[in-house]
């Protein structure tokens, strides 16, 4: 390797060499190029041109380098030698590494430095020169000089002394003054060099590495000589820790140290062991890594452990020293821990150990001849003299050991104790307590037992009195003793001395019977000792008194008492270890006269359900018990809950006239009765009632207000009304004739009974004026119409409630009752029957009668009048009217009357019921001929029949019933009205003539939408068996294709074709229809189907061939006169009318005309309204209206 290293070296500075001498030579050429040509400036170009030749022209001097040495040696330097052959007066530059060299630096080189000291390695080469400009030579050839610096060291890491098999360890070269050259490294011995690096590691050492290890390095013009030799060591065997301990037991409160080693070795970090777990060692303050001492404070088995390297090496388990904790000595404790022993009691000494933890302990006792092996207590079952003595404990267990414990020294006494009772007094005084002490002497532990009067006595009773009762308060006189116990089983005491103690309790009071302060000559007196607080105590009395003493009796008895028994009494007792003081004195004063009872009421009336309270009394005595008379006889008290003895306060709830008298004593000794006393009561109050069932009461009706008592009981009543100048003074009906509204009350009173005023009741009186209708808008969106033909719904307009609030009709003022009239259906099936219901009273069976009345188109105006449709005989008391046979479009209004004479309704508002179907007298028809149409869009209604003047009547969603002429919202050309659509033109069309005829109704639907669809279908019903055709069409009347067709929100149809084609309807096919087409939808329109009638051609139509022209002419016949008197009575009607209007005011003005509608199909009814003008006099009794006249005033819609 050293040779390689020599050869690599060599070729190394060869090439620096070459490479400098032609740079040298390059570079010469051009500094001779450039002084010839400053010399001969003025020479012609062709000498300069000959001068200025290259090196194979012209020669020039070459330098030569030799060097004493090439290895500079550790510390030293070399000497390097520059000349140029032949010649003199040079001075040379110095190259070092291919660069100039500074030669002054070191010490001695001088000029012409010729020859120079060098130090360092490097590729060295020189050059002379001289003259003035410079002439140089050629620099010289470069010499390779290399430095020898400081040997390497072999360093062990880890710098272990002892290097054991299986170890990892590295050894490493390091140079001392190496600079930052670049060192490869040589290792011996030879047949484990590591070729270049710095370290040589032995992952896992075993016996073979063992020797001795050498290395060296070269870099950088640098060389080292080989290091020292090191020797390693690997040895064969495994380390076993060693433990030792200064000593075995730790002392109490301290700790003891143990260290573990690695013989001959070091860098070892030690694991413990406790009881053959990890023992965490850094728990105790002052351990610290390696953790080869450590101290301890608890005891138990230790070992150790100790580990270096990484991966971690690691020695054999050290040997276990068991070592054992000294915990505080024990200390013998009596249980119960009396001073005292007394022969027979049970005992236990305790050896208790402080800071044991929870170890399990074997104990040991002295005295040794009566040891306890094991068990931490030493029982004593029953003492005697021989148990005294001094006792001794001590303990081991679980690595832990106490010293023994101090003495203790038993006593066990031979005599049995006896208790001593003491107390501060004898007697207890007035509502007080004394304190009784029960001891043992020199002794405790004692709980006590105490008796009275020789029996056991609970002291728990008494709140002062807590355990173990050696002092107990007592309230109570008796013979006391106590007694001491203790111990389980209770070893007792002798029982103590006895003690007398009496009981202080308040003094005697002497009561008097009968009480009060006053007594009546001939009662029956005892005055009574009465002691509170004296228990069941056997007493005995004493009495003092002006008169004499009573020896031992409670009782002073006196039978029949007078004036000479006035005087004062007092007495006392004692018996029971108690005793009283004597009483205080009583007095008794004796009347001569007889005592009169007093009655007093809190109230002479009694209330409604309710009662009032009497109170007897006799002034200035007390003791009495009263009778109580009612109505001049015996009252029974005792039968009202509450009424209690003596009865000196009773609750009655019955009038009458009320006494009492008191009474006392046996025998019974009565006052003089008290004064009577008269008590109403109040019974619930009347209620005025209107002799008639109802409602409303119109001027001139006749009524009857009646007083009604409810719960009379038979009494006879005197009645009284108001208001005060209408009273009917005893009466219990007012009959009035109806005249002003006011408000009347009623109130009776009769044997000892009274009645409060009755609420009032308020009679309204209305007048009979003619509504005026106005208009209020309702704040729910209301539906606009719908129709249904008999029992199936067959709209003309389909119903959409709008979002904003729809205008609600009603009449104002309202005190004359209007009826509403419905009528169902609203729309017709070809001779169907049709009900009339009357309602919208608010008691329609309050003896109301029903009139019915069709309303005939009138001939020159936009009126009605009205045809009965009942005779003046042939009225209903049903609110409801039934019309068979209905063919066409037809109105219809009711009212209702009651009493004699009739009281009439106003006229309810005229209701129609439509007819789809046209007939020959009057029929309309529409173009285009179909149900919807977009806005804006012509349409034109056309009427005929039989009358060549016609009026356009509609009703819209928007406006309601429009009575006026097409020309208001329209264009009317003689019997054709046409309309240009918007979105308020979406309603229900007919023609009326002035014959009375009404046409059919149609239904015309506006789509407002302006790119959205319609559906086209026939406006006038289908028959039976007929075809129809349904299709689809846009705002540019364009049938479209791909449609969605549907019944009754079914689908029906969705292929590409235009038209939904029905080649024969029958009754199923009727319904709502609407056709959809790219996500639009077309309103609903409703389809109706008429049942076809079969004509069989038979010998019935030739009879009718001839029948019927007969029929036909009998018929134009009986029109022609109906007719005639038709007109002649309108004529006598009006006249009347008018007549009677100049002096009545019946009258209605005009108002706008406006129409409410809503349509629920089936059952339930179409209703609407429509505010006219009526003519006549319907009230007056006499008249029978065939006619009445009712003229709508035109409004523009």
């Amino acid at each position: 390797m050293s040779q390689n290293f020599l050869q690599l070296n060599a070729s190394k500075t060869e090439a620096i060499q070459t490479e400098k001498l032609v740079h040298a030579f390059v570079s010469s050429r051009l500094d001779y190029c450039k002084a010839l040509l400053i010399r001969i400036s003025s020479e012609a170009p062709a000498r300069t041109e000959q001068r200025c030749q290259g090196p194979d022209e012209a020669d020039k001097t070459r330098t030569t380098l030799t060097a004493e040495e090439t290895i500079i040696p550790l510390g030293g330097s070399v000497r390097l030698t520059c000349s140029v052959d032949g010649s003199a007066d040079w001075k040379f530059d110095w190259f070092r590494n291919g660069k100039q060299y500074s030669v002054d630096q070191t010490r001695g080189n001088i000029e012409p430095y010729r020859v120079i000291s060098i130090s360092e390695g490097g590729l060295y080469s020189c050059r002379g020169g001289r003259g003035d400009p410079v002439f140089t030579t050629e620099t010289s050839k470069e010499i390779s000089i290399r430095k020898t610096v400081s040997k390497p060291t072999v360093i062990l890491q880890p710098n272990w002394p002892q290097i054991f098999r299986g170890e990892k360890v590295t050894l490493r070269c390091e140079i001392h003054g190496g600079g930052g050259a670049q060192w490869t490294y040589e290792w011996r011995p030879t047949n484990r060099n590591s070729e270049t690096s710095s370290e040589y590691r032995i992952n896992t050492a075993t016996e073979s590495y063992s020797g001795e290890y050498r290395c060296r390095a070269a870099g950088d013009y640098q060389i080292t000589d080989w290091s020292d030799a090191f020797r390693l060591t690997v040895r064969a065997d495994k380390p076993t820790a060693s433990l030792i301990s200064d000593q075995r037991i730790i002392p109490l409160g301290g700790s003891i140290t143990l260290t573990c080693f690695v013989s001959s070795s070091t860098d070892w970090k030690f694991d413990w062991f406790r009881n053959g777990k990890q023992y965490s060692v850094v728990q105790t303050r002052g351990n610290i890594e390696p953790y080869r001492v450590i101290s301890i404070s608890e005891g138990g088995l230790y070992s150790c452990r100790g580990g270096r390297g990484d991966p971690v090496f690691t020695t054999e388990t050290s040997n276990e020293f068991s070592i054992r904790k000294t915990v505080s000595k024990p200390t013998v404790i009596l249980q119960p821990n009396w001073p005292q022993i007394f022969r027979g009691e049970k005992v236990s000494l305790r050896c208790e150990i402080h800071g044991g933890g929870g170890a399990q302990w074997t104990y040991e006792w002295r005295p040794t001849n009566r040891n306890s092996e094991t068990s931490s207590e030493y029982r004593i079952n029953t003492a005697t003299e021989s148990y005294s003595g001094e006792y001794r404990c001590r303990a081991a267990g679980d690595y832990q050991i106490t010293d023994w414990s101090d003495a203790f020294r038993l006593t066990v006494r031979a005599d049995k104790p006896t208790a001593s009772l003491i107390s501060d007094q004898r007697i207890i005084p007035l509502g007080g307590s004394i304190t009784l002490t029960c001891y043992v002497s020199s002794s405790t532990g004692w709980k006590f037992d105490w008796f009275r009067n020789g029996q056991q006595y609970s002291v728990d009773q008494t709140r002062r009195n807590i355990e173990p009762y050696g002092v107990i308060s007592i309230s109570e006189g008796g013979l006391y003793s106590c007694r001491g116990g203790r111990g389980d089983p209770v070893f007792t005491t002798e029982t103590s001395n006895e003690i007398s103690i009496r009981k202080t309790v308040s003094k005697p009071t002497v009561i008097q019977q009968p009480s009060g302060s006053d007594v009546y000559r001939g009662e029956k007196v005892t005055l009574r000792c009465e002691i509170y607080g004296g228990g069941g105590a056997q007493w005995t009395y004493e009495w003092r008194t002006t008169s004499g003493n009573s020896p031992t009796s409670s009782e002073y008895g006196i039978n029949r008492v007078s004036t000479s028994d006035s005087a004062e009494y007092s007495c006392r007792a004692e018996g029971d270890h108690q005793i009283t003081e004597w009483s205080d004195a009583l007095t008794l004063a004796v009347r001569s006269d007889k005592p009169r009872a007093t009655l007093r009421a809190e109230k002479t009336t009694i209330p409604l359900g309710g009662s009032v309270r009497l109170t007897c009394s006799v002034d200035g005595s007390a003791d009495w018990k009263f009778d109580w008379f009612r109505n001049g006889q015996q009252y029974s008290v005792v039968q009202t809950r509450g009424n209690i003895e003596p009865y000196r306060d009773i609750s009655i709830s019955e009038g009458g006239l009320y006494s009492c008298r008191g009474g006392r004593g046996d025998p019974v000794f009565t006052t003089e009765t008290s004064n009577e006393t008269s008590i109403r009561k109040t019974v619930s109050k009347p209620t005025v009632i209107l002799q008639s069932n109802w409602s409303q009461i119109f001027r001139g009706e006749k009524v009857t207000l009646r007083c009604e008592i409810h719960g009379d009981g038979g009494t006879q009543w005197t009645y009284e009304w108001r208001p005060t100048s209408r009273n009917s003074p005893t009466s219990s009906e007012y009959r009035i004739t109806a005249a002003d509204s006011g408000e009347y009350e009623c109130r009776a009173r009769g044997d000892y009974q009274i009645t409060d005023w009755s609420d009032a009741f308020r009679l309204t009186v209305r007048d009979k004026p003619q509504p005026v209708l106005s208009v209020s808008p309702s704040d729910k969106p209301q539906p606009v119409l719908s129709v249904s033909p008999s029992d199936k719904p067959q709209p003309v307009l389909s119903v959409s409630p709008s979002d904003k609030p729809q205008p609600v009709l009603s009449v104002s003022p309202s005190d004359k009752p209007q009826p509403v009239l419905s009528v169902s259906p609203s729309w017709l099936s070809p001779g169907a029957s049709v009900t009339l219901s009357c309602g919208g009273l608010e008691h329609p069976s309050a003896g109301w009668r029903f009139f019915w009345y069709k309303v005939v188109p009138a001939k020159s105006s936009s009126s009605y009048s009205l045809e009965l449709l009942t005779d003046r005989t042939n009225w209903t008391e049903q609110n409801s009217y039934l019309i068979n046979g209905q063919n066409h479009s037809a109105g219809y209004v009711c009212r209702a009357g009651r009493g004699e004479p009739v009281f009439y309704t106003e006229y309810s508002e005229a209701k129609f019921v439509w007819s789809a179907d046209a007939h020959p007298a009057a029929s309309l028809s529409v173009t285009p001929d179909r149900v919807q149409h977009f806005t804006y869009q012509s349409v034109t209604l056309s009427c005929s029949g039989n009358n060549t003047e016609w009026r356009m009547r509609r009703f819209t969603e928007t406006g309601g019933l429009s009575d006026i002429h097409c020309s208001n919202w329209g264009t009317m050309t003689g019997s054709l009205c046409s309309i240009n659509t918007d979105w308020s033109h979406s309603g229900v069309y007919w023609c009326e003539s002035g014959s009375g005829d009404f046409s059919n109704a149609v239904n015309i639907t506006v789509q407002d939408k302006h790119y959205s669809i319609i559906l086209v279908s026939p406006v006038h019903p289908v028959t039976e068996g007929d075809p129809v055709t349904l299709s689809c069409g846009n705002k540019e009347q364009k049938l479209l294709s791909n449609v969605f067709f549907y019944h009754n929100n079914k689908l029906i149809h969705n292929d590409s074709r235009e038209e939904l084609n029905i080649y024969a309807v029958s009754k199923s096919d009727e319904g709502f229809y609407k056709c959809e087409h790219s996500g639009k939808e077309s309103p609903e329109s409703w389809m109706a189907v008429r049942v076809s009638l079969s004509s069989p051609v038979d010998s019935s139509f030739a009879v009718l061939m001839i029948v019927g022209p007969f029929i036909g002419i009998i018929l134009i016949i009986l029109l022609l006169l109906l007719w005639c008197y038709t007109r002649f009575k309108d004529f006598c009607i009006r006249s009347e009318s008018n007549s009677q209007s100049s002096t009545t005011n019946h009258g209605v003005n005009q108002t706008d005309s406006q129409v409410y509608s809503s349509l629920l199909h089936g059952d339930v009814e179409y209703e609407s309204f429509h505010r006219a003008t009526i003519k006549g006099s319907p009230d007056d009794p006499d008249e029978d209206p065939v006619y009445s006249n009712i003229e709508a005033e035109t409004t523009g819609m």
